[in-house]
């Protein structure tokens, strides 16, 4: 884990590639006010591999680590999806998960 915000003041945030399991949401930016993501309980997980893919990662100020808010990855051939974003604001979630779902199936 990278871990959560050092202070209230200090921040930490999400920021977001364009991928199909964000189809139709702000991408290529930090999450800002439109995903309504709050900075506590916030974190990301440290990760590698081959077939590791990260759509939206993790930082917080005062440290060089990135860890991932969304992953996905294969076991064998089956696609795997985590998802540890907390408070993602209820509508934008709802679509995360339209899009994870057609992604899966693919």
């Amino acid at each position: 884990m990278v871990g959560a915000s050092h202070a209230s003041w200090m921040g930490s945030w999400y920021f977001i590639r364009k991928h199909p399991l964000y189809d139709g949401m702000p991408a290529d930016q930090a999450m800002s006010i439109h995903y309504q993501v709050k900075g506590r309980g916030s974190n990301g997980w440290m990760v590698e591999g081959l077939s590791v893919g990260i759509p939206c990662a993790y930082a917080r100020d005062h440290d060089r680590n990135i860890g991932a808010g969304t992953l996905t990855t294969r076991v064998g051939s089956t696609p795997v999806v985590l998802h540890r974003i907390v408070d993602m604001h209820p509508v934008l979630l709802e679509r995360f998960m339209a899009n994870a779902v057609a992604w899966l199936m693919k």
